[in-house]
């Protein structure tokens, strides 16, 4: 199954703010080495509200223990190569905890086989992926687009799109450690199979044609938003015409989707 989103670029899409360089002049931008590993750390925003459920940490304390945890592990390893690329919407949302601010709070000199992608930066995310030879992401959607894309990926948190067979999954620290390690002797080490992109195929029209439903006001522009669906609009039954199952999955009256939303068993 052909994913409908994969020759062009997915829902991150709108939050990039250029064209993706070319391969070779992304890395001599960044000062990459073409012969060693690179690997390519996606974190959430950091106020993310579905990092603060508990079951998403599956191996970490949390997402800013992973961070940390992650950086160190490739300071010790100087033959990788890891680009941090905080979330392009920290520099929309002027967040006061930013990823950058993380790690240059805990690392104050990164050595020279780290790089961190500046809040404010306009490199867009899908030329890093193209240049990246592995994923470590969190539970951002960024983890199955990268699949599409033919780029193993490491999923340290419990994702919409975990136990799915889509990305490698470690059930604890030693695990997710000896993941990084095979991928330090072996840049190839995980190669993407077929049925792993199907997957990520799958869940991706999935995810468009069923998870996301019309919903009239965004957390970003409620104030707007309300002067172009007003509440009475939205009660009355004409102008709640194009909401009222989303409304009906909120309320919890589809017992078939529990786990999706306002429940808490995990679907799989």
């Amino acid at each position: 199954m052909e994913s409908p989103h994969l020759n062009r670029y997915g829902w991150l899409e709108s939050f990039q703010d250029s064209e993706v360089k070319e391969k070779k002049a992304l890395r001599e931008h960044l000062g990459l080495s073409p012969d060693r590993p690179v690997a390519l750390l996606l974190p959430n925003l950091t106020f993310d509200s579905t990092l603060l459920t508990p079951t998403v940490n599956t191996v970490f304390k949390d997402s800013h223990d992973w961070v940390h945890k992650t950086v160190s592990y490739f300071v010790d390893h100087p033959h990788l190569q890891l680009i941090i690329r905080p979330h392009p919407k920290e520099k929309v949302t002027e967040t006061n905890d930013p990823t950058q601010g993380l790690v240059l709070s805990e690392f104050s000199e990164l050595p020279d086989n780290i790089f961190l992608i500046d809040t404010h930066s306009e490199i867009n995310t899908y030329g890093l992926i193209e240049i990246s030879d592995l994923g470590i992401v969190y539970i951002t959607d960024c983890g199955f687009e990268m699949v599409l894309r033919s780029k193993p990926v490491i999923t340290c948190g419990r994702a919409k799109f975990s136990d799915k067979g889509i990305t490698l999954e470690p059930k604890n620290l030693e695990e997710y450690y000896g993941m990084l390690d095979r991928f330090s002797e072996d840049r190839n080490a995980f190669p993407v199979s077929k049925e792993q992109k199907e997957k990520a195929a799958f869940f991706e029209y999935f995810l468009w044609n069923n998870l996301h439903q019309p919903f009239p006001w965004r957390p970003a522009g409620i104030w707007g938003n309300m002067k172009d669906f007003p509440m009475e609009t939205v009660l009355s039954y004409e102008g709640g015409a194009p909401f009222r199952e989303s409304f009906s999955i909120i309320s919890g009256a589809d017992p078939s989707l529990y786990g999706v939303v306002g429940k808490t068993r995990i679907l799989t």
